[in-house]
């Protein structure tokens, strides 16, 4: 028929046509991206953050649980490995003398836990904890995560 086919007793544009393949295969691209994202990684929930500990490696947390869906570099004071004190200030060195180090806290949600790890520098975790779950949105799930550094430390205070 040529540019035109025939439904119905209605032309239907060859460009009409293409668009709605284009659409569909648009839309069906994304429910695979989103359904290979949901497998992609470990399932984290209370029970497998309740495998975290302190002192793990970052790749044995990650093994565990999943990459993280956020990440952010902090000065905290360690009080235990369930508590931290974090100072939204850049490299102070008065914090320093006062016990503060740089730490990059990790976050990983779901409907039933939020849970926090804190790496050191050198990437051992030195404190974990949970608060409740958060919802999450297919759009979050497919969002790239934003990743952060530690700044340079301060001479001296390597750590």
């Amino acid at each position: 028929m040529g540019d035109h086919d025939q439904k119905a007793g209605v032309q239907v544009p060859a460009i009409r046509r293409t668009i709605r393949w284009a659409v569909i295969l648009f839309i069906g691209s994304a429910l695979i991206a989103c359904a290979w994202i949901a497998v992609q990684s470990p399932r984290f929930s209370a029970a497998s953050f309740a495998n975290v500990r302190v002192g793990m490696t970052r790749d044995e947390v990650y093994s565990l649980i999943g990459d993280s869906r956020y990440e952010r570099a902090i000065l905290g004071q360690l009080v235990s490995p369930q508590k931290i004190t974090v100072n939204f200030s850049d490299n102070n060195p008065e914090l320093f003398e006062q016990g503060y180090r740089d730490y990059m806290c990790e976050v990983w949600f779901s409907r039933e836990i939020t849970g926090y790890v804190y790496f050191d520098r050198r990437g051992v975790a030195v404190s974990r904890s949970t608060q409740a779950g958060q919802y999450s949105t297919p759009l979050g799930m497919i969002w790239p995560k934003k990743r952060d550094v530690l700044q340079p430390p301060l001479p001296g205070k390597l750590e």
